[in-house]
């Protein structure tokens, strides 16, 4: 059996049910407010549906963990961190949380040797 397949345009959102009014539609897309590209709309009663990201799913994610590494580099090792790595000798001690991660990351790896840890350049 043939099915049928419409030729939609890309980005096109597919209808939706609106949960404030129960129309069944197409949503309007408005330009969004910063930082959100789009805005999705009910057509119908106009009541906002969700923000829109110019982004993929993928791309999100990426700039996610990009972000999340620059905070996590700008931010001191945490008292249980340092706690940690003292009580392995490890010497000289990071001096920031992504340093201190990547090298209780190592030293779990490799079963707690202290000289795998030196350097603290936070490679990885």
């Amino acid at each position: 059996m043939k099915q049928h397949t419409t030729d939609r345009v890309p980005d096109t959102p597919s209808e939706i049910t609106c949960e404030t009014c129960g129309t069944i539609g197409q949503p309007e897309l408005r330009p969004g407010k910063w930082p959100h590209f789009q805005e999705m709309r009910c057509s119908s009663c106009q009541t906002h549906i969700k923000w829109i990201s110019k982004y993929t799913p993928e791309e999100r994610e990426e700039r996610h963990q990009h972000f999340r590494q620059k905070a996590i580099h700008a931010k001191p090792p945490t008292d249980k961190q340092l706690a940690l790595l003292r009580s392995k000798g490890v010497s000289p001690l990071p001096t920031d949380r992504a340093v201190a991660s990547a090298m209780i990351d190592r030293l779990v790896r490799k079963g707690g040797a202290s000289g795998d840890l030196e350097g603290g350049n936070g490679d990885v």
